[in-house]
């Protein structure tokens, strides 16, 4: 759930709790040592990662201190980053309104974007607007071998990720991450990469930054669908006549309160295919950063004969000192009308986060069912609607989701754990390869729907 966007309208849509502390009046120490009281008891997910608190609390504290007693406003903002980016967590969050530490460092933008191959070769996969005037070997497909005399690899791990808004929880999202981050500098540091071109030849590219805010799309965390659109349009729905395929784009598990409902939406379209004798779907949830839990039960259970489990919900209980399911927010999948038992792919991505990966995790055990993507998901599937957020002093606002999603065994389910592995891992893997990357980025076609629409075109699946 992309948490800061979604606060008016929380009393329209949830129930749950939606706490506000506000620490302004606190020292920069004092404050932390309350939002710290609250993430050793209340965070759902210190033992699935491994996290040592004890130690984090140390290492920040003290950096706060040291901070507050020189009145480093800077410093003591990135402590607080820094605590929150070590829980690896996408639903944790440290901002400072209008206020960026990384300013200097994000200034630049050499113009292009890096890719990894799935044989493991990085190449740059797009050129950025307003890039004018890169050298001629610096043309998507090619490989980069080096980067400022260090293996590209071992320079793409030793970019900080503290540069970016958020930590992302599995280690195939950060690894993109620093991908991204990599093209940042500040405006005047050179960079000098080896390029091997089509023809297989080495040559050395000296890189000036351009000026961040000169580059289109020159984001620095990719943005496929923004909330705002999945708020006012949260359904997109289309027929591939040709292929006899239906088609959904799921923006956002957001209802739009102006016109009908999500889920009723979903249904009457379905009624469509249905009455169409539509026997393929494909529902694209690529970029849905999330929503309502309700409304992705409801599609799922269009999609199921029998009740079907998708969440128990676990929160520190104060009574017991330990994690406790809490049976009202149990929630499960029922059938729905239409039911549609035909061949369905669900397109997912990197960016496909929170109630955005309920639908694939509540369908993909369905042997009509598979998941379909180059990477797998966010794995940040936690619940709730930001039960704690700090308002801390300096305008730093903190903020964490206090509840377990667990599994009919009462494992946690989705999130990523400790190594880095979570999400929705897709049953077929839409390859990353030189063909993908120019269809994408040079032929502007959607290479990995088109693939689902071939998919689905030569393949049958098994009939519940």
């Amino acid at each position: 759930m992309k948490l800061y966007k979604i606060v008016l309208l929380i009393t329209l849509i949830s129930t749950r709790a939606f706490a506000i502390e506000n620490l302004k009046d606190k020292s920069w120490s004092g404050a932390f040592d309350i939002v710290h009281s609250k993430v050793k008891y209340n965070y759902p997910f210190t033992e699935h990662k491994r996290i040592n608190l004890d130690s984090l609390y140390h290492i920040t504290s003290e950096a706060i201190q040291k901070a507050e007693q020189t009145k480093n406003d800077t410093a003591y903002f990135l402590a607080i980053k820094k605590y929150a980016f070590a829980l690896n967590d996408n639903h944790v969050f440290a901002k400072k309104k209008e206020f960026d530490a990384f300013t200097k460092e994000l200034a630049g933008h050499y113009g292009f974007e890096i890719e990894a191959f799935d044989n493991g070769d990085v190449v740059i996969s797009q050129i950025r607007k307003g890039a004018n005037g890169l050298s001629k070997h610096v043309k998507v497909g090619n490989k980069i071998t080096s980067w400022n005399n260090t293996p590209v690899k071992q320079a793409i791990s030793c970019t900080s990720l503290l540069l970016g808004e958020r930590m992302d929880a599995t280690a195939q999202n950060r690894f993109l991450q620093q991908c991204k981050l990599l093209m940042f500098a500040p405006l005047g540091e050179f960079a000098i990469i080896t390029i091997e071109n089509e023809h297989g030849a080495s040559v050395q590219v000296t890189l000036k930054p351009f000026p961040s805010k000169d580059l289109k799309k020159a984001w620095r965390y990719p943005k496929v669908t923004l909330w705002d659109r999945a708020v006012e349009s949260p359904v997109d729905f289309d027929i591939f006549e040709e292929d006899s395929i239906g088609y959904f784009r799921i923006n956002g598990f957001m209802p739009n309160f102006n016109d009908l409902s999500l889920a009723q939406t979903f249904r009457d379209k379905l009624w469509l295919l249905k009455r169409l004798k539509i026997k393929s779907l494909i529902i694209d949830v690529r970029g849905n950063q999330g929503g309502v839990d309700k409304w992705a039960m409801k599609m799922a259970g269009h999609f199921v004969n029998e009740p079907k489990h998708y969440q128990y919900v676990s929160k520190y209980s104060e009574e017991t000192g330990e994690f406790e399911i809490n049976s009202s927010l149990t929630n499960t999948v029922t059938p729905r009308k239409p039911y549609f038992n035909e061949q369905v792919l669900i397109l997912v991505d990197n960016q496909t986060a929170s109630t955005g990966e309920g639908l694939p995790m509540a369908l993909q055990s369905l042997p009509n069912v598979k998941v379909v993507g180059q990477y797998g998901t966010a794995g940040a599937f936690a619940t709730g609607f930001a039960d704690f957020i700090f308002k801390m002093p300096e305008d730093v606002v903190f903020g964490f989701l206090e509840g377990r999603s667990l599994d009919e065994n009462g494992n946690i389910q989705v999130d990523a754990d400790y190594r880095g592995i979570g999400g929705i891992i897709p049953d077929v893997k839409v390859p990353v390869t030189q063909e993908s990357v120019k269809a994408q980025n040079v032929d502007s076609k959607d290479y990995v729907l088109d693939f689902a629409q071939n998919y689905l075109t030569k393949t049958k699946y098994t009939q519940r």
